[in-house]
């Protein structure tokens, strides 16, 4: 029986509307060309509506995190699939190019496309630009023009008929070690199957699991891996909640020397927040540096800590929503990175499906901080460098080497810059 989603490499790409719109007629083609027929007007509104793009800055989190997300979520049910990478060279996605199709971004280019193929005889990309020319780049990219317009992420479309591997986030198939949790609310199966008995009901956002052997069991819409926890208990669990271990190379012990932090609040914390950075698709070493640096300045316990003022100060801010008498107490700053005022509680608690307004205080809660924490460094964004470059949020800005400007968008300005920079020094100097 022939499969029923194919991938037609040679459809045209889907000319851009607007000035935001390229990550969405990007995506629209690919859905197109394995036989989907979204209505533009829907995915367009749709996108904005969730938050994966906007009119002012279009796609909001350049690593193709939530562009990824978003195929999950809309057509997970028929079968499709979807990953990405924050990072990813001209080799490496010349080497994938071929049974699925594939989303490109450039940080330099400010601009996502569709990735038709590659030119092996010319060494060029093909793609599906749904923006001819801009900055130069038509339907084939080069060597030379990566290398201009980069870093580049990218995003996975798959689905079982294409024969794809799903590689990246989850863990490859064969591969036998430990594993961390990347999300909360993840369960423990007794067998591969959403209807099984339920061994552990939350595994808990950043616990290591040990893979029992290089089984890989596809049933009820995932890859179940057979694994067991630190407490012996034994069991399965879907393979897309499952990411790698210390991308970055770092140990509890290295980063307490650095950062001169108590080493049990490192490593009771630690694993949280490579989990919760790892999750947004920003768990990479240099992303994971900022962040180490930012806690050493910030909060050098390496534990979430409230505001040692009282408050007063931001009582009646407008700029912050304090609308409401008590809301410079109530919301006054909590967490490893000081959110501050009614309106970032509130934009904080909707992103987690926490209610920081009701409870500010869950904002002390080491995983709710780390979380909070990880959504910062993709969500804030500024202009740092010279226009038409595109703004910029903190992932973005450690993996360019911009460490004054990410320091820049966590502080507002350059308080404790110098000793930041520091640990940035260090902390890249450990062993990856």
């Amino acid at each position: 029986m022939p499969p029923s989603v194919t991938f037609d490499a040679h459809l045209k790409a889907r000319p851009q509307e607007e000035d935001f719109d390229c990550s969405q007629e990007s995506l629209e083609w690919a859905l197109y060309a394995l036989g989907r027929e979204p209505a533009d007007d829907w995915l367009e509104s749709t996108m904005i509506a969730e938050g994966v793009m906007s009119a002012a800055d279009g796609l909001l989190d350049a690593s193709g995190a939530g562009l990824a997300a978003f195929v999950r979520r809309h057509y997970g049910e028929f079968g499709f699939d979807a990953n990405h990478e924050p990072s990813v060279s001209f080799d490496g996605l010349a080497a994938e190019i071929g049974p699925h199709p594939i989303l490109l971004g450039g940080r330099g280019w400010g601009h996502w496309s569709g990735v038709r193929g590659y030119d092996p005889a010319s060494d060029l990309l093909l793609l599906a630009n749904p923006a001819d020319g801009w900055k130069g780049v038509g339907q084939t990219m080069s060597r030379q023009q990566w290398a201009d317009l980069g870093p580049f992420s990218m995003v996975r479309v798959l689905h079982p008929d294409l024969g794809a591997v799903v590689v990246g986030a989850s863990p490859e198939p064969g591969q036998v070690g430990d594993y961390r949790l990347t999300e909360a609310g993840v369960r423990m199966r007794a067998q591969p199957s959403t209807s099984a008995t339920i061994v552990v009901d939350d595994l808990g956002l950043g616990t290591i699991v040990t893979a029992l052997n290089d089984q890989v069991v596809t049933a009820d819409g995932h890859d179940w891996r057979n694994v067991q926890t630190s407490a012996g208990q034994v069991g399965w669990v879907a393979s897309e909640f499952l990411g790698p271990i210390g991308q970055g190379g770092f140990t509890p012990e290295g980063i307490a020397s650095v950062l001169g932090a108590p080493l049990a609040n490192v490593a009771a914390n630690w694993p949280l927040l490579e989990a919760a950075l790892a999750a947004r698709g920003i768990g990479d070493r240099p992303v994971l540096i900022a962040a180490l640096a930012t806690i050493g300045v910030e909060t050098g316990s390496f534990a979430p800590i409230p505001e040692f003022a009282s408050g007063d100060a931001y009582e009646g801010r407008a700029d912050l929503g304090n609308t409401q008498p008590g809301d410079g107490r109530r919301f006054k700053g909590r967490g490893f990175i000081q959110i501050t005022g009614r309106s970032n509680y509130q934009t904080y608690g909707d992103i987690l499906g926490v209610d920081l307004i009701g409870n500010p205080d869950l904002a002390l809660d080491p995983n709710i901080a780390c979380q909070i924490f990880a959504a910062y460094f993709t969500e804030h964004r500024i202009r740092w460098l010279p226009a038409p470059a595109p703004l910029m949020n903190c992932a973005d800005l450690a993996r360019a080497g911009e460490w004054r400007g990410m320091r820049v968008s966590v502080n507002g300005g350059e308080n404790g810059l110098s000793r930041f920079l520091e640990m940035v020094n260090a902390l890249s100097a450990l062993d990856a």
